[in-house]
């Protein structure tokens, strides 16, 4: 597989009526990868597993996150037990993590997972707006990822401010 490197974040915004989209790029993670990893920031499992149906990709694990600072913890010693493994990282509802944790904590757990060589895609609900004034210092973390078919992006992929930005509508 060619090997696709990004100087910036991948940074995937929707809103909560995009969880067929984001279950659908979830689904084509899983195809590349044995394991995909979503952290969740507000409670999308259920959306997402009915989006999935009934048919819940092997290798798919959710993982709640809403005791902060403990999960953390907890998140980067799982993830460092499979430092190596093909696996990607996916947080979904950035906007909720930014805002419990702040935007220098935020980012330096994306910072931990990066140096651990695991490549991680992000999504916000937030709107543009908000995703200026929140999402600044998380653009600024390097992201690779092994396969060009990951990051499909369409007409609505955008730069903004020298970084990339890709929308959930941009999944085909």
């Amino acid at each position: 597989m060619q090997h696709v490197s990004l100087d910036r974040s991948l940074l995937i915004r929707g809103s909560p009526s995009a969880e067929p989209l984001w279950a659908a790029f979830l689904k084509k993670a899983a195809s590349k990868y044995p394991k995909v990893v979503v952290l969740l920031f507000e409670c999308l499992e259920a959306d997402l597993k009915r989006e999935f149906g009934s048919a819940l990709p092997p290798g798919i694990v959710f993982v709640e996150c809403f005791n902060e600072a403990l999960e953390v913890a907890n998140l980067l010693r799982l993830l460092e037990q499979h430092a190596g493994e093909r696996i990607l990282v996916a947080v979904d509802s950035l906007d909720h993590h930014l805002l419990a944790l702040g935007v220098n904590r935020t980012a330096r757990f994306i910072e931990n997972v990066k140096e651990l060589e695991i490549p991680i895609i992000c999504r916000t609900t937030s709107k543009e707006k908000a995703l200026n004034s929140l999402t600044d210092a998380i653009l600024e973390v390097s992201f690779d990822v092994e396969d060009p078919e990951l990051v499909l992006c369409h007409s609505t992929c955008f730069q903004k401010n020298g970084k990339r930005v890709v929308t959930t509508e941009s999944w085909k």
